[in-house]
């Protein structure tokens, strides 16, 4: 959810949800809304009418993330693939009129900075994740792989490193923070 107003509701019922870090100003309302849902989740604990009332919901972070051997291989084939995909999203704001609604985002740099995306090696990526986990509380992560101009090749190896190198030390972290 993008909405401050349905995450009682929603929290209240138990009902899994996910928050998309890209279209945050930052990462600490991101954080803030996932706290939120886990204040109102714990208000609601022991009622019985939930909707949702089997297990802990999941509550994740939707983000962009690029992984590479290198923080400067990472930046250099994400940085182009980012231009792209801004262009595309934007296009349909711009092609309605309301051409500025995403201009202060086009920047890469500003936007890996500002922890809208996650792009880096193995280490720079876990640690930027590991971070996001423990600030939100969130409990799982899905990941965009695939945007802009990046070739399938360089989708597949992030995938890859993602998967060898960053995912099992997530767990591990959702796991200390949990107990």
């Amino acid at each position: 959810t993008s909405s401050l107003d349905s995450i009682p509701w929603i929290a209240a019922n138990g009902i899994n949800t996910a928050f998309s870090v890209h279209l945050a100003p930052d990462f600490d309302r991101i954080a803030s809304f996932a706290r939120r849902y886990w204040d109102e989740y714990a208000k609601h604990a022991s009622d019985t009418r939930k909707l949702n009332g089997r297990g802990v919901p999941k509550v994740g972070l939707s983000v962009h993330i690029h992984v590479a051997q290198t923080n400067a291989q990472a930046h250099a084939q994400a940085g182009p693939a980012f231009e792209q995909f801004q262009h595309n999203y934007t296009y349909r704001f711009a092609r309605r009129g309301n051409r500025d609604r995403y201009e202060a985002r086009k920047h890469f740099d500003e936007e890996v900075h500002a922890g809208r995306i996650v792009v880096g090696s193995p280490a720079t990526v876990r640690e930027r994740l590991a971070d996001f986990l423990e600030r939100s509380g969130a409990n799982y992560v899905i990941g965009c792989f695939a945007f802009g101009s990046l070739t399938g090749e360089q989708m597949l190896s992030s995938i890859d490193l993602f998967g060898r190198e960053v995912m099992p030390a997530l767990s591990k972290v959702r796991e200390v923070s949990a107990a």
